[in-house]
């Protein structure tokens, strides 16, 4: 924790890292953390040898938060709710013509 100016104890920032990961081909990606938007990108595709399009990561409060994620091109949106760690990994992947999404602790690794 760091003090503020008035020497109050305040919670240091948080890690969210987002891998757009299966699926994605060609497509607009909006993304939005508690409201506020993180992630605006055309032309997200999947690398198939890797099984990544892209990848972010974005400072974030502690604690309960939502993820929106919004794929323009397909007409997709889900709202994903989030415990934020200390570095909390998320995986998303478009998969039966929805996203799905998991979260870890851990990164994920990728060949």
């Amino acid at each position: 924790m760091s003090d503020n100016a008035d020497g109050e104890a305040r919670p240091q920032p948080a890690l969210l890292s987002v891998d757009l990961q299966e699926g994605f081909d060609n497509d607009t990606v909006i993304i939005r953390l508690n409201g506020q938007e993180v992630y605006r990108e055309d032309g997200v595709a999947t690398m198939r040898v890797l099984g990544l399009a892209d990848t972010f990561s974005t400072a974030a409060e502690p604690g309960p938060a939502t993820l929106e994620v919004v794929v323009e091109s397909r007409g997709l949106a889900q709202t994903i709710p989030l415990e934020i760690g200390d570095h909390t990994h998320v995986g998303l992947s478009i998969v039966k013509g929805g996203i799905e999404a998991i979260a870890s602790s851990e990164a994920f690794g990728y060949m």
